[in-house]
């Protein structure tokens, strides 16, 4: 059974250790290809492009505003590392945390945006700096906690000259001179609206006087926020890659081994382990009738769906994230030689309950 379905028999001593999600596990996956499938190799090298597209590509998008984070959990308390971002509180007005405090860290979760425990420190036009605030999550268990944990950890991150954070610059045009200091999961994060930001000048400067004590701090009130994203290079490969490699591990979990190790499917076994030419495999297809009612009697909301379809010499996927609508099939290969058939999968990540179809009519 030893047999990697990717590398096949162009690398030797490979080992099987770990077993390959069909879908991935980020976005909610429950079942997993038998082992021996997939190398731990493999898997390993899977493992960056799967991150870049979970986190900025296209798809990052949908899983921002739908969930699921990791290993298709719903609760919070379970990501680890957010793409953090600086968030507008657009009705200020309405409270006077976000009337103080319009400019806050936090990141976006399953369509909420989710308040980093922080400190907001404010310059007027003549560079004067006015009285620091904290800032409670909106997330942990016990958000008092969280920021004096914080508030304890802040003098000694100021001091260390060898500090290491992560610089977040304003995407929003503002003349409100500012800069934000949070913590989520052992990292620090800094967001300002000043160019260019001197980590060193600034500290020194706030450590000229003691820092403010907790008490009193703002809560996190229900806002509505605007932000802006910039997505990392959108021609990366993952992509693609995350896409082409979901439909390939589906015909292979749900046709078997010896079926997924034939020839035909070696050019675009060979392009999704190098990442390259991916885009040949993808074409302009609209959603044929029969999947369009098969997918409204079967899929739930924001559910996931692959289906495989061969008919004549032709092996396609229709794969969906979130049941997005689909204008493009997946040719797995135009070489087939067998008998027609129509197979599908369903990842429900919301009650976390994955379903196969044999048949699809």
């Amino acid at each position: 059974m030893n047999r990697c379905i990717y590398f096949k028999d162009s690398k030797a001593k490979l080992t099987y250790t770990k077993r390959e999600h069909v879908v991935p596990a980020g976005l909610g996956g429950i079942m997993r290809l038998p082992c021996g499938y997939v190398s731990d190799e493999a898997n390993e090298a899977f493992s960056q492009y799967e991150l870049i597209a979970m986190r900025h590509s296209l798809l990052s998008i949908n899983r921002d505003n739908n969930g699921p984070g990791r290993r298709g959990s719903l609760d919070v308390q379970r990501v680890r590392d957010p793409v953090i971002n600086i968030f507008y509180a657009i009705n200020p007005e309405n409270e006077l945390d976000t009337l103080l405090v319009p400019f806050r860290l936090g990141f976006l979760f399953s369509g909420k945006v989710q308040i980093l425990p922080q400190i907001y420190i404010r310059f007027d036009e003549k560079w004067n700096m006015k009285h620091p605030l904290y800032v409670a999550d909106n997330y942990s268990r016990h958000p008092e906690s969280t920021l004096n944990d914080f508030r304890t950890m802040l003098p000694q991150f100021l001091q260390n000259k060898h500090r290491k954070y992560i610089f977040i610059e304003s995407p929003i045009s503002t003349a409100i001179k500012f800069v934000s200091i949070g913590y989520h999961n052992k990292k620090c994060f800094i967001g300002s609206s000043i160019q260019p930001f001197r980590l060193d000048a600034f500290a020194n400067l706030l450590l000229l006087r003691p820092l403010p004590e907790l008490n009193p701090y703002l809560y996190s009130s229900v806002s509505n926020y605007n932000y802006r994203r910039t997505l990392i290079n959108i021609e990366d490969p993952a992509f693609p890659m995350l896409y082409v490699k979901t439909a390939f591990n589906s015909l292979a979990f749900l046709k078997g081994h010896s079926f997924i190790l034939q020839s035909i499917f070696d050019p675009i076994r060979s392009s999704i382990l190098n990442a390259t030419n991916l885009d040949k495999f993808w074409l302009h297809r609209e959603m044929p009738k029969w999947l369009i009612e098969w997918v409204m009697l079967n899929v739930p909301r924001k559910a996931h769906f692959i289906v495989i379809h061969a008919n004549g010499s032709t092996i396609e996927a229709y794969v969906s994230f979130y049941r997005e609508p689909l204008t493009s099939t997946i040719q797995i290969t135009s070489k087939y030689s067998g008998v027609a058939f129509k197979l599908g999968i369903v990842c429900d990540w919301q009650l976390h309950k994955e379903q196969q179809f044999f048949s699809i009519e």
